[in-house]
């Protein structure tokens, strides 16, 4: 067993102030932005989820041929149920609601990766002085951290994946390899391009000759791939039909290549940006500080490693992808950091100005780091007018059909009146106003005049908060006066 006895205490209520405070950035964040930055977020979970509680939804290609699980969109589904039950029946407040609960569950991966960076830092003698400072800075980096934020408040196989992923390290750090494995399935169950990183940990215990514990991760892991499988049957009639078809059009096809691509470092850049001083100094420090790390530690390493790599080959990069990795790479880098701390002290006190200057640069290096992400992924806020929009839309009073014309998010769309997606040409305007008197129109087209055209009186639709500075997203109530 690796660990030695541990010397001093838990930071506790260090942590515990991390995760209050993390707690009400993402309540906050989950309650004030209605719109999404990374589009599966609510074509892949949200309006799949809606599919199976009200039996509408907009199916996109990725469903229509079989290529996702519908694993975790059952699980929101329940969020949606549970929100309707507890009396919301606004969609924003429900997508509110869906991001408060996954913003709770990202507080177990900070918790998690906090409790992995003492054990890591006990398990080396060099470190453990330095436990808690690295256990805390883990703590309020990955509860404060912009990114971290936004991604464990909105809804995405890959930030719940990471949640399973570090307790999966804790579970191996733990000598639980069976538990370990069955967190790694669970990883896959939300996201079948999670099962990357449970391989590499097998691969990494076969290489080191740790046979034992290699099987005991696949006895654990086989009953979520077989879920996995059963799920595909039960619901596109051919086992392990996502899981064939994601790997098709992603590697062989290269479907995800029409949303752009990026070069092959492109995903080690992203690693970086997500992990910011933390892991840069990790990584300088990593050279010397490697012989005195702990085996599960290193294969942390080797695990994160190998899960880059095998991403970089496909062209398609977002750094999204990468999420899988948020709480892994802080507890990580922080317990590298302490290990190499001793070497640090030393240089220090030999190059006194050298110091000066480096925490100069680093402090400046910080401050630019959490200001860029504070209007990456804070201030900076897609989709939230358009959802705003298609609410105000469907707020109209008096009004028999509601249209949205050119935004297919049914999630957002009203229950109690007709909704519709479709183009709003001049032709399909004739055939839409049809016996309607009064009609809610949600727009991004410069034709609201032909509406005016068919008889109708439009006005802009009073939104429910100050309307932005971009034109794009427009309510308006048409009332026929001919």
């Amino acid at each position: 067993m690796n660990d030695r006895p541990m010397t001093h205490k838990f930071p506790r209520n260090g942590v515990l102030a991390a995760l209050a405070i993390g707690l009400a950035a993402r309540l906050l964040h989950a309650w004030t932005y209605y719109g999404w930055k990374y589009d599966d977020e609510h074509w892949q979970v949200m309006e799949p989820a809606n599919g199976l509680v009200h039996g509408f939804w907009h199916r996109t290609v990725e469903w229509q041929e079989g290529l996702r699980s519908w694993i975790y969109p059952w699980l929101v589904s329940w969020l949606i149920r549970l929100a309707e039950a507890l009396g919301l029946k606004d969609a924003i407040f429900i997508a509110s609601f869906i991001r408060s609960a996954h913003g709770v569950l990202s507080l177990v991966g900070v918790t998690a990766a906090a409790i992995l960076t003492w054990r890591w830092c006990q398990a080396n003698s060099a470190a453990r002085p330095f436990a808690r400072g690295a256990t805390l800075a883990t703590a309020w980096w990955l509860a404060l951290l912009p990114y971290s934020v936004y991604m464990g408040a909105h809804c995405h196989g890959e930030s719940v994946g990471a949640v399973f992923l570090v307790c999966a390290l804790l579970a191996m750090q733990m000598e639980r390899a069976v538990l370990a494995g069955l967190l790694f399935g669970g990883a896959l169950a939300i996201k079948i391009d999670l099962a990357v990183l449970g391989l590499m940990a097998g691969l990494w215990y076969l290489g080191t000759r740790r046979v034992g514990e290699a099987l005991k991760l696949a006895v654990g892991v086989v009953g979520p791939v077989l879920l996995v499988g059963l799920v595909d049957k039960l619901t596109g009639g051919t086992w392990f039909q996502n899981v064939l078809g994601h790997a098709r059009v992603n590697l062989v096809e290269e479907i995800g290549n029409q949303w752009g691509v990026s070069p092959w470092y492109q995903h080690i850049l992203f690693v970086l940006s997500m992990g910011g001083l933390p892991l840069l100094s990790a990584l300088a420090l990593l050279p010397t500080a490697w012989k005195g790390l702990s085996r599960e530690l290193k294969t942390a390493w080797i695990v994160m490693a190998g899960f880059v790599a095998v991403f970089s080959y496909v062209e398609h990069k977002e750094k999204r992808f990468m999420t899988p990795l948020l709480y892994l790479s802080a507890a990580a880098a922080c317990a590298t950091c302490a290990a190499g701390a001793p070497a640090v002290g030393a240089w220090a006190r030999r190059h006194p100005l050298g110091l000066k200057a480096v925490a100069a640069a680093a402090a400046a290096g910080v401050t630019l780091h959490l200001a860029t992400e504070v209007r990456n992924y804070i201030t900076e806020r897609p989709w939230h007018e358009r959802v705003l929009a298609l609410r105000a839309g469907g707020l109209a009073t008096g009004v028999e059909k509601f249209v949205s014309c050119q935004w297919p998010a049914n999630f957002y769309f009203p229950r109690h009146i007709p909704a519709v997606n479709a183009a709003c040409t001049r032709e399909n305007i004739t055939k839409m106003a049809k016996g309607i008197r009064a009609i809610s129109v949600v727009h991004d087209g410069p034709h609201i005049g032909w509406w005016e055209e068919e008889g109708f009186k439009c006005a802009p639709w009073p939104h429910p908060r100050r309307q932005s500075k971009d034109p794009v997203p427009a309510a308006w109530r048409c009332e026929r006066t001919l």
